[in-house]
C-alpha cells in the first residue's frame, strides 16, 4: 500500500471535490478585479500591491505566497484581445485537465498532488527569502502550478490531441515536451537561485508522483527487451540437423531433412543407406 492510500483512509474524507473548478473560479474572480482596476489608470504591480494590503498580507509571509500561487491567474489583464483568448482557454484546459486527473486518481490524491505543489512553492519562497533576502516570484507560481497539471495529464493521456490553431492536431505527450523545454529553458536564462526555484516549483512535485511510473515503465522495457532477445535466440536455433554433415535448416532452407533406420535425422544428401 502506498503513502498516498495510506492517509486517504485517514485525511480522504477532508478531500475537496471539484477542486479544478474551485481553483479556476478564484483565478477568473481575481482576474477581473485586476482587470477593472486597470481600467481604473491602476498598473498589474500596484493592484497587486493593494489586494495584499487590503487583506493584511506582508510581502514575504507565507499567507502572502499562498495568495499568490491560489488567487492570482496564470495570465495577467492588458489591452490585448490575446490576453483574454488566453485566459479563457488555459482556464477551460485547466479544469479539462485537472478532472481528467481527478477521475483516474481519485479526489484525494488530486488535491495532494495540488497540496504538494502549493508545499513546494512555499518551502522554495522561503527558502530563496532566507538566502538572499529577496521575495521569490511567486506572482508566477500559478502558472507553474497549471504547468505541472498539463504535464501530468500529457503523462497519462498522451494521446488525446489538442487542435493547435483550431487546425492541426497534435497530441498532448508532444505538447508536454515542449511545455518541458520551455521551463528548461527559462530556467537557463535565470541566476542560479532563479534555477533552482523554476525548475523545482515546475517539476518538483510532478517528479514525486511520477518517479515511480517511470521506473516501473523502465523495468518493463528491459523485461521486454530480454524476453524479444531470448525469443529470437530461440527462433536463431535449428530445428532440423543432418547427423552426417552437420548442415541445417538455416543453412540451407530448401533443403530437406528425414529420419533414418538408427532414428537420426539427415540431409535428403546422406539419408541413402541410413
Amino acid at each position: 500500500m502506498s503513502f498516498i492510500e495510506k492517509t486517504e483512509q485517514k485525511f480522504g474524507k477532508y478531500a475537496i471535490h471539484g477542486l479544478p473548478q474551485k481553483l479556476a473560479t478564484i483565478q477568473v474572480i481575481f482576474f477581473v478585479v485586476l482587470m477593472l482596476k486597470q481600467m481604473q489608470s491602476f498598473a498589474v504591480g500596484e493592484t497587486l500591491q493593494l489586494i495584499v494590503e487590503k487583506f493584511n498580507i506582508p510581502g514575504t509571509t507565507i499567507l502572502s505566497d499562498v495568495f499568490f500561487i491560489l488567487a492570482i491567474p496564470s495570465v495577467l489583464p492588458s489591452p490585448s484581445i490575446i490576453t483574454y483568448l488566453f485566459m479563457y482557454f488555459g482556464t477551460y484546459l485547466f479544469v479539462m485537465y485537472g478532472n481528467s486527473l481527478e477521475d483516474k486518481w481519485g479526489t484525494y490524491k488530486f488535491n495532494v498532488y495540488i497540496l504538494a505543489n502549493l508545499v513546494i512553492s512555499l518551502a522554495m519562497s522561503q527558502f530563496i527569502y532566507i538566502l538572499s533576502g529577496q521575495s521569490a516570484q511567486m506572482i508566477f507560481a500559478m502558472s507553474f502550478l497549471n504547468f505541472s497539471v498539463f504535464l501530468a495529464a500529457a503523462t497519462h493521456f498522451p494521446k488525446f490531441e489538442l487542435l493547435l490553431f483550431f487546425i492541426l492536431p497534435v497530441p498532448l505527450w508532444i505538447l508536454g515536451l515542449l511545455g518541458a523545454g520551455m521551463m528548461i529553458y527559462m530556467g537557463f536564462n535565470n541566476n542560479g537561485l532563479g534555477k533552482i526555484f523554476i525548475y523545482t516549483v515546475a517539476f518538483g512535485a510532478y517528479l514525486l508522483f511520477h518517479w515511480k511510473l517511470f521506473k516501473d515503465r523502465q523495468v518493463q522495457k528491459i523485461k521486454t527487451v530480454q524476453f524479444e532477445s531470448k525469443v529470437k535466440a530461440e527462433e536463431a536455433k535449428a530445428f532440423h540437423t543432418c547427423a552426417e554433415c552437420g548442415i541445417t535448416e538455416l543453412d540451407d532452407k530448401d533443403m530437406d531433412f528425414r529420419i533414418g533406420e538408427d532414428g537420426q535425422e539427415y540431409c535428403i544428401n546422406h539419408i541413402e543407406g541410413k
